[in-house]
């Protein structure tokens, strides 16, 4: 071994003696446990690494003269501690003790390890800071002195949600227990869930059930559903349909600790819930549609509870179930989990003034339930790698949860992919929270920092502040849905910011290692030049082109920085990197537009960008019809039409490069092969003689098997005075239904779904009554399902009516076709109706 290795072993003296190969074992008991079997060995090796001694592994009958370092329940702890100890520990708790040259390391199944861990890292300075980094002490000397330690961890549940958390090893030794890790049992398992979350549709699949039993599923103005819909849980043969399933689960998942029973992620303000006369009923009572969803959970907890004593009944208090209900009290086996989404993150939950409601249902649930989790959120879902100062808040939100009693946090954040914004650091932060929510933070940061980023860190911990300070001066409602241009982010912060990672490259620009690390960590501003620029756009006849005539070069650097960090996405969804780079770097150089014109109608589009229809305007008064595309700090893909091949939003068909072949100056026919399997192909045909644009698709199954298909078309038309506007609906007599447009003055979304009996008749219609004029859609109705309204005003004033085609799996060859036609009317009404 050489002299230089030597200088940088520490060593470590436990009562006064020196701990050393020769005079000192690990010792385990005679009948040691698979944990304690993995703790004793973790142990040793973290300890060979920082002192270079091997220590040998003993059992306690075969210890010897050995200096022993207990490890896990040994007779010699047991003999020195009382019995009740080991009831208080519990799973988790860890005894830390140090009595005369020996050492005990103890706790419940997992809590042994956790006792090892903690010694390592409170004691001996060892930190697991990510998979690619590990910390150990240089040249020091440690004198252990006699102490006691007992710590249970007040948080029953902890999970850092992120993909670079996802490793056991890293997972046990920062002492995470979340169900991603997949925590084998020499790790001490970790928290094994049967469904996970947003179950309703798996324990109750409405392609076995809905033709059959219509009466479990959602009634929505007046007609059950399935899309957009949750169940109805008011109705007590569904109660023993979901009991009989959810007993079937557990039976063949017999390591499950929770069972999920909890609602959709549908969309809308009431998230789809059931509004039949009984549903209602029980709303109204409870003041909150979480009143029949607890009821409901409640019933399968009880009668369930004597065959699965040890199984907790988990559901969700999510959006329209997030307000605690005034009657009903969870049983002692179910977990409630109250989701954050609508709160702002660069506020804290108990002070910020935009947290408040949520605030408020934290301090609701806890008074009524005696296992509340909360779901909180840590990233951006449009824009992973983007500059999310959240840290200054993660400290005070745990706290304030942990004092309301709140029992397991979950913390999700970016968990596709590598690279998002600060992933390593937020995530070994949240997972040092989780544990000791007392921690110190102002040393968590600077450990990390210094030790990941080595001499970078303090350029980086300035470019913290800064984004920091920024947000709060703005007072930045910072969302996990924040778009690239919130205001936080001006062209002053971002300059300091490109100047600090400027002196962070230089620091260490002689190791690799770290040079790489601060490469990662730079590539939220590169990201956010590349957004920024590709939404500050000019049109000419021709094509788009971004006004910053170096985003290829910027795209060329961020691609390879990005590839080498890992990342495989930008955004939640599919697998998007390489995708974003190819339509980034065509809009880099200019997208193409087609224009088309009939004398009455002018359209533009843009083929390379999913062919969507730029604009649509009246070329008499020269109005805009859809809404511009949104210079909201993304590429140009938030506005004017566009289809998807899936029931999802945006999947496949919105975003790919088409082929257009141009028929004729008021015709043009596109293409696409998608990644999913199918073939898209859009004609888009301006009529001779009137404002009307007739739009025929299809998607054909190019594949080799049976792939699930749904023809979904997503217009944003643009809005004006909500309440001068309506909505028209054809009936089956020939008549016009009129409904408000009306809404509350947020920022949220507003959705109404029309399907079966209210499922308009071959046409819908905005009308406009300020301006005297109407756009009416017209369909086939035996190729349309549903028709979807969504309204609003953020990120600007617009109005979709999507149509949805029915969704089908198409075997290999077949097709699916949806046809419909917009036409601009002079009048407020369309033709046929009388005022």
């Amino acid at each position: 071994m050489k002299a230089q290795d030597l200088k940088a072993f520490c060593t470590v003296k436990i009562g006064g003696h020196q701990v050393c190969g020769t005079s000192h074992a690990v010792v385990l008991p005679d009948n040691a446990t698979e944990q304690e079997e993995h703790a004793a060995r973790e142990f040793a090796t973290h300890l060979r690494k920082l002192t270079g001694e091997r220590l040998p592994l003993r059992r306690e009958s075969q210890k010897g003269d050995r200096i022993p370092i207990f490890v896990g329940r040994t007779e010699a702890i047991s003999r020195i501690e009382p019995e009740t100890i080991w009831e208080e520990l519990g799973t988790e708790g860890t005894l830390t003790r140090c009595s005369g040259t020996a050492l005990y390391l103890a706790g419940g199944r997992r809590g042994t390890l956790y006792a090892c861990y903690s010694f390592l890292e409170d004691v001996l300075g060892v930190r697991w800071l990510a998979r690619d980094c590990t910390l150990f002490s240089q040249g020091r000397k440690f004198n252990v002195k006699s102490f006691r330690k007992v710590y249970v961890p007040p948080l029953e549940y902890r999970e850092p949600f992120a993909f670079c958390g996802f490793d056991p090893d890293w997972s046990v030794r920062n002492k995470m227990n979340g169900s991603a890790s997949r925590l084998d049992a020499p790790r001490g398992g970790g928290t094994v869930y049967e469904g996970f979350v947003h179950t309703f549709y798996r324990l109750v699949p409405p392609e076995r059930y809905f033709k059959t039993n219509p009466e479990y599923f959602s009634m929505i103005d007046g007609e059950r559903r399935s899309e957009h819909g949750q169940l109805c849980l008011t109705n007590e043969d569904l109660l023993e349909v979901v009991i009989e399933e959810v007993r079937r689960r557990l039976k063949a998942n017999p390591e499950a600790a929770i069972v999920s029973i909890s609602q959709n992620d549908s969309g809308g303000g009431d998230g789809g819930a059931c509004q039949c006369g009984r549903c209602r009923a029980v709303d109204e009572a409870e003041g909150s549609p979480s009143g029949a969803l607890l009821r409901f959970v409640n019933a399968v907890a009880e009668r369930l509870e004597p065959e699965f004593p040890t199984v907790a009944f988990d559901t969700l208090a999510y959006r329209y179930t997030r307000k605690p209900p005034r009657i009903t009290r969870p049983r002692p086996s179910v977990i409630v989990r109250l989701c954050s989404i609508e709160c702002s993150f660069a506020q804290t939950m108990e002070e910020g003034p935009q947290n408040k409601t949520f605030r408020d249902d934290v301090i609701g649930w806890s008074h009524i339930c005696n296992r509340l989790y909360v779901w909180d959120y840590v990233t951006n879902f449009h824009h992973y790698i983007l500059p999310h100062p959240n840290f200054r808040v993660l400290q005070p939100n745990i706290r304030f949860l942990v004092q309301h009693g709140v029992r397991g946090i979950f913390e999700q954040g970016g968990f596709q992919s590598p690279g998002g914004e600060f992933q390593e650091l937020r995530t070994w932060l949240l997972a040092k929270l989780l544990w000791n929510p007392d921690a110190d933070f102002n040393s968590l940061m600077p450990t990390f920092l210094n030790g990941y980023y080595g001499p970078a860190a303090a350029a980086i911990a300035r470019y913290i502040d800064l984004m920091h300070d920024a947000v709060e001066k703005t007072n930045t409602y910072l969302g996990c849905y924040s778009p690239a241009d919130a205001p936080f982010l001006t062209d002053a912060v971002r300059a300091e910011a490109d100047r600090l990672f400027n002196e962070a490259e230089e620091a260490v620009s002689e190791t690799p290692a770290l040079l790489k690390r601060v490469r990662k960590a730079r590539l939220p501003l590169q990201y956010l030049r590349i957004v920024r620029g590709l939404s500050d756009f000019q049109e000419t006849e021709d094509a788009l082109l971004p006004v910053d005539g170096g985003l290829g070069k910027q795209i060329e650097i961020f691609g390879r920085a990005a590839r080498a960090a890992g990342v495989t996405h930008v955004r939640e969804g599919r697998p998007d990197l390489d995708s974003k780079l190819e339509s980034w770097q065509r809009m880099a150089t200019g997208r193409s537009i087609i224009r088309l014109s009939n004398g009455q109608l002018r359209v533009a589009v843009l083929p390379s960008l999913g062919g969507r229809i730029l604009s649509l305007v009246d070329s008499a008064t020269g109005r805009e019809w859809l809404t511009p595309v949104q210079r909201d700090g993304t590429t140009p893909d938030n506005g004017g039409y566009e289809e998807y091949s899936e029931t999802g939003y945006r999947s496949p068909g919105w975003h790919e490069n088409y082929k257009a072949n141009r028929i004729s100056d008021n015709t043009v026919e596109l293409e696409a092969d998608l990644e999913n399997g199918l073939r898209i192909k859009r004609r888009i045909e301006l009529d001779l003689v009137k404002p009307l644009v007739r739009i025929i698709s299809t998607l054909l199954n190019i594949s080799g098997e049976a792939r699930p298909a749904c023809l979904r078309v997503h217009p944003a038309w643009v809005a004006e005075d909500w309440n001068k506007m309506s909505l028209r609906l054809r009936t089956a007599s020939g008549e016009w239904e009129t409904q408000s447009l009306t809404h509350s003055n947020d920022i949220g979304n507003h959705s109404r779904s029309f399907e079966g009996s209210v499922l308009p008749v071959g046409a819908w219609a905005i009308m406009y009554e300020a301006s005297d004029a109407a756009l009416v859609n017209r369909f086939a109705p035996a190729q349309v399902k549903l028709c979807l309204l969504n309204w609003g005003d953020h990120p600007s004033p617009r109005v979709h009516l999507e149509l949805w085609s029915p969704s089908v799996v198409l075997e290999p060859g077949a097709a699916l076709e949806l046809a419909h036609e917009y036409e601009i009317t002079e009048s407020c009404l369309p033709r046929g109706v009388s005022r």
